[in-house]
Order: structure tokens, then C-alpha cells, then sequence
């Protein structure tokens, strides 16, 4: 009887009988009811993430940064087993000349987002993740150093068909130093090189340089609790970001963390690449008199990885330097300090602007 009492109760309830029971007097509080306890959910469901997996946070704003920029990920493969990953924005056009980008150590296409976002749409930008880096699959071990990253990239410009008309490498760091070799073995598909503070060993040591010099003189092995590259946790990635940058940016712990998290996966390979690289012969300043094509050099004035002096020795090596630029305020990652600025000295130079800023 109850519960046919009840049944016949629920079946002659109105619409504002069903809102009281929901305690709101009126339709539009019912929707700003349910709106605020949605919201409500996600709030709390963000800082269960945030609190439990801020690498899930940092992964998706990578995305959208990427995205933002006006770059989309692509795959291409030469065998089907190893993939080269790369960001692609615009299209390759006959008589314009295409941007190739090459990124620094540990980094990804995702470092060049400041950049390419200032980068009109109609210039056509790849931006390769190196083998080992973000997408792109790991190397076999025999081949970390530069002479056979070099013949990937080739493999890859082929793959993609950028090597139907020569274009413009930009690298920074140990892409710099990618980017000068390859121009030296194929200078038949590169217009003009921008170098920005290429990994090298330069007349004056850097602080990171003069670190790495005592620690091999005190006879101490190298792993990856001691280089300031590989950091292991939120509190050492801070430390990396700090002297990177001319500009101190402080981040939430969490963040930090999760950047760590995302980092740490793959920090036995970072090691295993810096050991080969840092211990190999064939390095760009054996090569200079060979980079017969225009380069560009960029550095940032502040920068405490690779030393200012670099200039210098590459200015006497290299055949031809079309344009010199010194930022002030910035350190060795320049797409964070300055990208405004570096964004503005490339395209200057991509566009025949020759001048030197010094």
C-alpha cells in the first residue's frame, strides 16, 4: 500500500513540486543549481589532477600551446618502426623558402610555440623533434652522435619532401650545432643558417662549461644527479629554469613536479646522448670552413650554458656571417626570454635583412 501510495505521490507531482524537493523556487535556479554544482565537480576534479598528476595538467597545455601556435603534429616514418614527429605550420610554396627549426637538448617542437605563433601563416615552419625527443622514436645506441642525427635529418627532409628547393635552418643549442653540420654535408638544400648559441666549446668557459671541466678533472663519474640539464625533481627543474634564464620565473611546486615527471621518463637516454655528444670529435668547430652557405649568428648576452666568446671563434671560422645579433636581458633559452625579439631578428634575416646588431 506504501508503496503504491508512494507511486501515485510521484506520478501527480508537478514541475514546482519537483523544485522544492530540489530546495530552489523557481526554473532558473534549478539551472544555476545544477550549472554550479557541474562546475563544482570539475573545480574539484582539476585539483584532484593537479594535486595527483600535474604532468596530465602540463601535457594538455602543451596541446593547446602547440595548437595556439598554429602548428599541427605529424608523423612520418621511412620503414614503418622508427617515426619522426614534427609541428608543421603553413604549406611549402615554390620560390618561398621554408623554415626548418631544430631544438636544443631534452627539448621538443613544443619549445619553438613562442616563435612560431609571431611567425606569419604564410611562412611554411617545420619543427622536427630530434630522434629521442618528444615523438620522435629513440635511436638505436650506436646512433647518438651528431654524424648520424645529421643523416636523420636528412632522411626526414627527404621523407617530407622539403628537399625539393633549399631552405632556412634555424637551431638553437645542440640544434644549432645539428643545423651547422648539416649544412656542411648537404649545403645543396640549405638557403641560410641561423646558429643561436650552438652547443660548442667556446674561448671562454661558461659557468656550465667550467662545471662540467672540474667535475672530469676531480675524476668524478657522470650521471644524472649531477648535471643540471637532467633534473630529477620540481625543486632541481626550478633550478635548471633559473640558470637558463636571464628572467626568473618562480612556479607552482606541482607544476614544477610535473614537469619533472614528465622529463625523468626519459632521462636515461638525455644521459647516454650528453655523454656521446660531450665526448665525440666531430664537432661543428672541426667543421666550420666547410659551411660555405649565409649564417646568422644569435646569442643571448646573458647566457651561462654556452659563453657569449662563442662568437668570436665562430666570426673566424665560418666563410661567411652575414649578420651578428647580441640580445640583451636574455640567457641561454631565448625562446622564453626573448621571443619577441628573436622571433624579429630571424624573420629580419629570413626576409635579407643583413644587418649586425652587436
Amino acid at each position: 500500500m506504501l508503496n503504491e501510495n508512494h507511486r501515485d505521490l510521484t506520478n501527480k507531482m508537478s514541475d514546482s513540486d519537483f523544485i522544492g524537493v530540489l530546495g530552489v523556487t523557481n526554473v532558473s535556479d534549478v539551472a544555476m543549481t545544477i550549472t554550479v554544482a557541474t562546475v563544482s565537480l570539475y573545480l574539484m576534479m582539476g585539483v584532484g589532477v593537479y594535486l595527483m598528476c600535474p604532468s596530465l595538467i602540463l601535457q594538455v597545455y602543451f596541446k593547446f600551446a602547440v595548437l595556439w601556435s598554429g602548428m599541427k603534429v605529424k608523423f612520418a616514418s621511412p620503414d614503418g618502426k622508427f617515426h619522426f614527429c614534427y609541428g608543421e605550420k603553413g604549406h611549402q610554396r615554390e620560390g618561398s623558402v621554408s623554415l626548418l627549426l631544430l631544438h636544443g637538448f631534452t627539448a621538443d617542437h613544443f619549445m619553438w610555440t613562442p616563435v612560431v605563433k609571431r611567425i606569419p601563416s604564410s611562412v611554411h615552419v617545420i619543427a622536427l623533434d630530434s630522434p629521442g625527443h618528444g615523438g620522435s622514436s629513440e635511436p638505436e645506441e650506436g646512433d647518438l652522435d651528431y654524424s648520424s642525427q645529421v643523416k636523420m635529418i636528412r632522411q626526414f627532409v627527404e621523407l617530407i619532401g622539403l628537399d625539393k628547393q633549399p631552405f632556412h635552418i634555424v637551431g638553437l643549442s645542440m640544434g644549432a650545432a645539428l643545423g651547422g653540420l648539416f649544412a656542411a654535408e648537404y649545403p645543396q638544400l640549405v638557403k641560410k643558417l641561423t646558429l643561436s648559441c650552438p652547443s660548442m666549446i667556446t674561448p671562454t668557459p661558461s659557468p656550465f662549461a667550467a662545471e662540467l671541466r672540474q667535475h672530469h678533472e676531480d675524476g668524478k663519474d657522470f650521471d644524472v644527479t649531477n648535471c643540471i640539464l637532467l633534473p630529477q625533481n620540481g625543486a632541481e627543474v626550478q633550478e635548471m629554469l633559473n640558470f637558463s634564464r636571464f628572467y626568473k620565473t618562480y612556479f607552482p611546486y606541482q607544476i614544477l613536479q610535473g614537469a619533472a615527471d614528465i622529463r625523468i621518463k626519459k632521462n636515461d637516454f638525455y644521459l647516454k646522448l650528453f655523454l656521446c655528444i660531450t665526448h665525440q670529435r666531430n664537432t661543428l668547430e672541426d667543421n666550420l670552413q666547410k659551411v660555405k652557405v649565409p649564417v646568422q649568428l644569435i646569442w643571448g648576452k646573458e647566457d651561462k650554458i654556452i659563453d657569449l666568446s662563442g662568437i668570436d671563434a665562430l666570426k673566424t671560422g665560418l666563410p661567411k656571417v652575414d649578420r651578428v645579433d647580441i640580445i640583451p636581458e636574455c640567457g641561454h633559452a631565448i625562446t622564453l626570454d626573448q621571443p619577441g625579439t628573436y622571433t624579429q631578428v630571424i624573420m629580419d634575416y629570413w626576409a635579407g635583412r643583413e644587418t649586425t646588431h652587436t
